[in-house]
C-alpha cells in the first residue's frame, strides 16, 4: 500500500508542478476534448540559460 500512496503523490506533485510552470509563464497548457479531457504541456524553446551572479 506504501507503494501505491507514493505512486499518488509523485502525480500530485507533478500537477502541482506543471500547474506553476504554467502560471508563471514557462510553459502553456493546451487543453483538448475528446472524451474525456485531456491536458498537453506546451514548451515553445530549446533550452534556459539561468545565469546566478554571485
Amino acid at each position: 500500500m506504501a507503494t501505491l500512496n507514493a505512486l499518488i503523490r509523485d502525480m500530485k506533485n507533478t500537477f502541482d508542478n506543471v500547474q506553476y510552470l504554467a502560471q508563471v509563464g514557462f510553459i502553456e497548457i493546451k487543453k483538448a476534448k475528446e472524451g474525456r479531457e485531456k491536458a498537453t504541456p506546451i514548451v515553445n524553446y530549446d533550452k534556459i540559460l539561468l545565469e546566478i551572479p554571485v
